[in-house]
């Protein structure tokens, strides 16, 4: 018997499956930290448990959730790589030293992207900045929550569900796939509605654009931290639904399809056009790269 061989041989297969396990884990994590806020309010009914849990100091409940996500996600990916791929981790595209120019190119297009969107909005007076305020030790906590989620959402989303993905189909079909079950695990989010569906979805798209081409991470994960970070922490947008103290006071204005309204920036028809214009960038010059190492091969 060849242990090298998966011990689940199709690949879709082993992505439903640790899928299924991901989002029973969020459910079982999810009541976890309501227990664990209930017991410290002191709640005595149904009524002061859902108080305590809608009054608990936000950033102290979105890092429980980022923390137990991060670990759920290293648990898993650990023990499906380790026992039913019987692969390393790091095979799934942690390589740094031959893909800084990646990492580079991920980090600018978050930024890039979220900050011509952001244009925009002011430019159709849909967004104005009101104010500004520095609070260090928000702004660092809010900075380690951003890197928990790209790290842990990337090893997930492109490192195990696409690769694996990309060994039972063609790369594009495993990329599409990935994206719509990216979309699917936050689903929970608050606020969520159909076009944050179709956000994220593209986001999916935009994030693992790199991956089919490259199997390497640090795109994604420096584009991920880069949107969020920049998203929330900086500009002052709800992220995914979730709110984060932030440098710069923002004020908006209008329908919330153009402005995103709750869920923040990824909510907006601004962020649909955003992502396609740059998923379409990145496509087109990954691929002929990709393109042209062949040719340089055949000659």
């Amino acid at each position: 018997m060849n242990t090298t061989e998966p011990l689940i041989k199709q690949g879709w297969l082993r992505v439903l499956i640790f899928f299924i396990g991901f989002y029973l884990f969020q459910i079982i994590g999810g009541a976890a930290i309501g227990i664990i806020i209930v017991l410290i309010k002191g709640a005595n009914s149904t009524k002061e448990t859902l108080d305590a849990i809608s009054s608990a100091d936000s950033t102290v409940l979105i890092a429980l959730m980022v923390l137990f996500n991060f670990i759920t996600a290293l648990l898993l990916v650990f023990i499906f790589r380790k026992f039913i791929d019987r692969r390393t981790v790091y095979s799934l595209g942690w390589n740094f030293s031959d893909n800084k120019l990646n990492a580079f190119v991920g980090l600018f297009a978050g930024i890039a992207s979220v900050g011509a969107g952001t244009l925009i909005l002011a430019a159709m007076k849909n967004l104005r900045f009101t104010g500004w305020m520095v609070d260090g030790e928000d702004l660092i906590i809010s900075l380690g929550i951003m890197i928990l989620v790209a790290v842990a959402e990337e090893l997930m989303f492109r490192g195990y569900i696409l690769s694996n993905l990309m060994q039972s189909t063609n790369k594009y079909i495993a990329l599409l796939v990935s994206a719509i079950l990216f979309g699917v695990a936050h689903l929970s989010n608050p606020n969520f509605n159909w076009l944050t569906f179709v956000n994220i979805f593209l986001a999916g798209l935009f994030l693992g654009i790199n991956y089919i081409y490259t199997q390497n991470l640090w795109y994604a994960i420096l584009l991920h931290f880069a949107w969020n970070f920049f998203q929330g922490p900086i500009l002052g947008y709800e992220v995914s639904g979730l709110n984060f103290q932030s440098l710069l006071q923002q004020e908006l204005n209008g329908n919330e399809m153009i402005t995103g309204g709750k869920f923040g920036f990824e909510g907006s028809i601004v962020a649909t056009v955003m992502m396609i214009i740059f998923t379409l960038i990145m496509g087109i010059v990954y691929r002929r790269k990709s393109l042209n190492a062949i040719a340089n091969i055949i000659k």
